[in-house]
C-alpha cells in the first residue's frame, strides 16, 4: 500500500536547498529515505493543489540526479482525493504535527478503508501549535492516530501538553501513552561520512594546521542558539590553545553580522571563520574539515539535533548541552554532555500568547545556561588529546550507523504504520460535519450565480477574440484554466447575450472560467432583476 501526504506550503517555497532549518530538512530527508530504503511502503502519493504540481514536476529531475527513485513518488491532484479515498486503500496519511487538525478533516470524506494518521513533531514551543492541537482534539482523533516524537524529552513534554489540553475537551479519548510514539530522525550516512581532513581543508581554503572547532546551525539568538557565550568561551580557550579556530556555519542573517562585530570587540576576529551560507554540496566537507563539533543550543524550540547527527556521522567527537533530544544522541563514548539549567519566569508564560514569537523564544532562551567551566574544560581536553577525540569520532560514527542511519530508522516507521493500519482498517468515518464554504460565505457577494443570470460581452471580448489583446494568467492559475474552454466561452458570449444556464450545459467547470473572464473584464454577469 501507499503512503498519502501533502505539502502545506506556497509552491515557490519548494526547493532542495533547505539550508539548516531542521524541520524542512527532516521532512524532505524522510521522504527521500522512504523512497530509497522502504521495502513495505510501495510509494508516496503526494496530493497537491493543481497550482503546485508544476513546481514539483520541476523538482523531480533534481531528485533523480541525486539517486532518488522518483518513480515511487506519485504527484496527484488534490481534486482527485475524494475519489481516491473511495476507491483505494492507503497505508496511512502522514504530515507534520501542526497539520494534525487538517489531516483529521480527511475523515469529513467517505473512504473505502480506514487509515491511520501519523504526525511528525518538530519544534513544539509555539503557542499557535497549542491552539492547533486543541482543535485536533476536538475533531475526534482515533486510537490509531499517532504523534511521532523524535526524542524522549519531546515525548515527555507532549505528554504534559496533551494532558493539559484534554481538560478543555472532556469527551476526548486521546491517550498520552498510546497516541505518542518515539522514532528519531535519521541521517544519510553515505553523504555524511569521514573523509581526509587535509584535503577538505584545502578545498575550502581553511587553515591546514591547528584545531578547528565547528558549530553549525541557524544564526538566530531567538530561534536557535545564543552564540555570544560560545564566543566568550572560545576567547578564553585561546589562552590555552592559541592554534585553534572556531568555524561557524549558518544562513545569512543580521545576527551573523552581529557575531562578526562581537568577535571584533573581543579581539578574536582573526580566529573566527564564518561560512554563511553553507551550500549543500560542500556541507559534508565542512564537517570533515573540523576536529570537534560543539553546539551552544539553548532554545526550547530545539527538540532533536540533526547537526549533531551529521557531525557524528562524519566522525567527529561532539560537545553539547545536556538539553532535550541531545541526550538521546550523545553518549560518554561519543562526546560530552554539559549540564544545563533553565527557569521560565511566570510572566513569560502568562504573556506568551500575546507577544511576538521571536521575542518569546528569545526570553525563554535567556533563562537557560550551561556549565561554562565544564564546557571549556572538555573542549581543551579534546584539543590536546588527538587519539582520544579520534576514538570518540569513530565511536560516534558507529553509533549513528547502528541507531540513526535512515536504513535503521525507516523500518521503525514501516512497523508503526502496519500496526496502526491493522487497527484502523475496519473503522467507519466518524460523524464529522463537512465545511461548506459556499454556504458559510453566501452573505459576502451581492448575489450567487443563478442559471437565469445573463452573460454580456464587453468591448474587450472582441479584442481578445480577434487576438488584439492577450489575457495574462498567473502561473499558479494556469493548471486550473483550460484555454479551449475560455475560447469556447468567448466565442459563445461574443455572439450575444447568453443565460448562465445555457453556458453551464457546455460542461468543463464553466463557473470558474466564467468568473475569471468577468474578473478580467471580458464579460459581464447580470442578474435578471439588475439587467
Amino acid at each position: 500500500m501507499r503512503l498519502g501526504t501533502f505539502w502545506f506550503a506556497w509552491p515557490k517555497d519548494i526547493t532542495l536547498s533547505q539550508g539548516i532549518w531542521g524541520a524542512k530538512v527532516g521532512v524532505l530527508e524522510l521522504w527521500k529515505a522512504l523512497l530509497i530504503f522502504s521495502d513495505k511502503v510501495e510509494g508516496i502519493d503526494l496530493f497537491l493543489h493543481p497550482c503546485e504540481i508544476e513546481s514539483w514536476k520541476n523538482l523531480i529531475p533534481q531528485l533523480h540526479r541525486r539517486g532518488i527513485p522518483t518513480h515511487r513518488l506519485n504527484l496527484r491532484c488534490l481534486f482527485d482525493l475524494p475519489k481516491a479515498l473511495l476507491s483505494e486503500d492507503f497505508l496511512a496519511f502522514h504530515a507534520d504535527l501542526p497539520q494534525f487538525p487538517l489531516l483529521l478533516c480527511l475523515r469529513f470524506l467517505k473512504f473505502k478503508s480506514g487509515f491511520p494518521l501519523t504526525l511528525l513533531a518538530h519544534a513544539i514551543s509555539d503557542f499557535s501549535l497549542f491552539l492547533q492541537l486543541l482543535a485536533a482534539l476536538s475533531l475526534k482523533p482515533q486510537p490509531f492516530d499517532v504523534v511521532i516524537c523524535t526524542s524522549r524529552a519531546q515525548r515527555d513534554a507532549l505528554k504534559s501538553l496533551f494532558s493539559y489540553l484534554k481538560g478543555f475537551v472532556p469527551s476526548c479519548q486521546w491517550n498520552e501513552e498510546t497516541n505518542l510514539a518515539l522514532i528519531p530522525l535519521g541521517v544519510d550516512v553515505r553523504r555524511f561520512r569521514p573523509r581526509p581532513q587535509k584535503e577538505c581543508r584545502q578545498i575550502l581554503h581553511l587553515p591546514e594546521e591547528g584545531i578547528i572547532f565547528l558549530s553549525v546551525g541557524r544564526f538566530s539568538c531567538s530561534g536557535k542558539a545564543d552564540l555570544l557565550p560560545l564566543l566568550r568561551l572560545f576567547q578564553q580557550l585561546l589562552k590555552t590553545c592559541p592554534r585553534a579556530w572556531l568555524l561557524l556555519g549558518g544562513e545569512p542573517s543580521p545576527y551573523g553580522n552581529q557575531l562578526r562585530q562581537f568577535a571584533q570587540q573581543m579581539g578574536i576576529e582573526d580566529k573566527i571563520i564564518i561560512f554563511s551560507p553553507i551550500p549543500e554540496e560542500i556541507k559534508p566537507l565542512v564537517y570533515n574539515s573540523a576536529d570537534v563539533f560543539v553546539t551552544a543550543s539553548d532554545n526550547i524550540q530545539e527538540s532533536f539535533g540533526l547537526a549533531l547527527l551529521e557531525a557524528m556521522a562524519s566522525g567527529l567527537a561532539v560537545v553539547a548541552p545536556d538539553w532535550d533530544g541531545f541526550r538521546d544522541i550523545v553518549t560518554p563514548k561519543t562526546g560530552f554532555l554539559i549540564p544545563t539549567y533553565w527557569h521560565c519566569e511566570g510572566r513569560n508564560s502568562l504573556t506568551a500568547p500575546f507577544a511576538p514569537y521571536e521575542t518569546v523564544r528569545f526570553l525563554f532562551a535567556q533563562g537557560m545556561a550551561w556549565d561554562w567551566e565544564e564546557m571549556i574544560e572538555n573542549l581543551i581536553f579534546l584539543a590536546k588529546n588527538q587519539d582520544f577525540r579520534e576514538e570518540m569520532g569513530r565511536n560516534a560514527r558507529k553509533r549513528v550507523e547502528e541507531n540513526f542511519s535512515w536504513e535503521t530508522v525507516i523500518p521503525r516507521y514501516e512497523d508503526l504504520w502496519i500496526k496502526l493500519k491493522g487497527m484502523a482498517k475496519s473503522t467507519t468515518p466518524p460523524d464529522l460535519p463537512f465545511l461548506d464554504y459556499q454556504k458559510i460565505f453566501k452573505p459576502y457577494p451581492s448575489c450567487s450565480l443563478k442559471p437565469s443570470a445573463i452573460t454580456i460581452p464587453t468591448r474587450l471580448a472582441d479584442e481578445v477574440k480577434n487576438g488584439e489583446v492577450e489575457l495574462i494568467v498567473y502561473d499558479e492559475l494556469k493548471p486550473l484554466l483550460y484555454r479551449k474552454v475560455l475560447e469556447k466561452l468567448i466565442e459563445r458570449v461574443s455572439d450575444g447575450e447568453e443565460t448562465l444556464g445555457n453556458l453551464l450545459n457546455l460542461g468543463g467547470e464553466i463557473e470558474r472560467h466564467l468568473l475569471w473572464l468577468a474578473k478580467q473584464g471580458v464579460i459581464r454577469i447580470v442578474s435578471p432583476g439588475n439587467a
